[in-house]
């Protein structure tokens, strides 16, 4: 939340105006949303790289399983995007070896969690996708 406070240069409360209209979105799309203290922001390289991945391994329904993968893990469990297990699990859902991938440095744990958030556009579009 602090990240977001900083980002768009609000008071916590209005933070959570803004996490109660997303979650408002998320509920008419009937998809889980959390954001709570703990949710966590960091960069969204590796998780990029993933998606690049998947397009290239299996088109946009390989890439389309990966996004859906980090979008839950993002919005549902409120986990980095760049954390190690959550690309693990969106490259698996792409049919991609992630063992492979991480070997050959496609994906991993590029930095520590960061304060300024990175959302990339495929998360926006996502969300108006959605609706």
């Amino acid at each position: 939340m602090e990240a977001y406070a900083k980002k768009f240069g609000k008071g916590k409360e209005e933070v959570k105006q803004m996490g109660a209209w997303m979650k408002s979105k998320f509920d008419a799309a009937e998809l889980p949303y959390n954001f709570t203290e703990s949710a966590l922001v960091s960069n969204t390289f590796d998780a990029h790289r993933v998606l690049t991945a998947a397009y290239k391994h299996g088109g946009a329904a390989a890439q389309d399983k990966a996004a859906e993968a980090l979008f839950h893990s993002y919005f549902a469990k409120e986990k980095a995007p760049n954390d190690p297990e959550e690309l693990k699990e969106a490259a698996k859902a792409a049919g991609l070896d992630a063992t492979a991938l991480r070997r050959g440095q496609q994906i991993g744990h590029r930095g520590r969690t960061i304060e300024r958030l990175r959302v990339p556009l495929t998360l926006v579009s996502y969300i108006y996708n959605q609706l």
